[in-house]
């Protein structure tokens, strides 16, 4: 019977599991790069939060001596709707159908991430030189941050 109810329960338990980390994880059948209609956007990061060491997640939940500075490149999937976050249940992403958080970047010091965002600004056409700054609260998973600013950041622009 015991054996009965937790084979019943398994997949509930699995069914709310945490989403993958999924920073830094492309898709190598099909590499968000190479999805014409997605939208990519670039998104600057500034965290208090540990670098963490497991694969996706860039930062923990712990605090950092310094301040860290980076940045992602988020594709929004073309079939992307308002108001939802298309998010990949398992890895890799499907950037088709699915938000992706791909090349990460980590800079070492201040100038260097400035020269970075003045550098994105410089591509851009003299009226569309705007920042969004959007600060995540504790608890929020980073890798779960990232799209959900980007998709604020996306509909923003409708």
């Amino acid at each position: 019977m015991r054996a009965c109810f937790l084979a019943l329960l398994a997949p509930i338990l699995v069914a709310c599991g945490r989403p993958p980390e999924l920073i830094g994880i492309d898709n190598p059948q099909m590499p968000a790069e190479y999805v014409a209609a997605a939208g990519q956007h670039r998104l600057f990061i500034m965290s208090t939060r540990q670098a963490s060491d497991v694969a996706g997640a860039f930062y923990g939940a712990g605090r950092a001596p310094d301040l860290g500075l980076a940045s992602v490149d988020v594709t929004v999937p073309p079939t992307h709707l308002s108001g939802h976050l298309e998010r990949p249940e398992h890895l890799p992403p499907d950037p088709r159908t699915e938000f992706a958080v791909v090349d990460p970047a980590i800079y070492s010091n201040e100038t260097a991430f400035i020269r970075a965002i003045e550098r994105e600004l410089a591509q851009r056409p003299p009226g569309q030189r705007r920042l969004m700054l959007f600060i995540h609260g504790y608890p929020r998973q980073a890798t779960r941050a990232r799209p959900q600013g980007r998709r604020l950041q996306h509909g923003y622009r409708r």
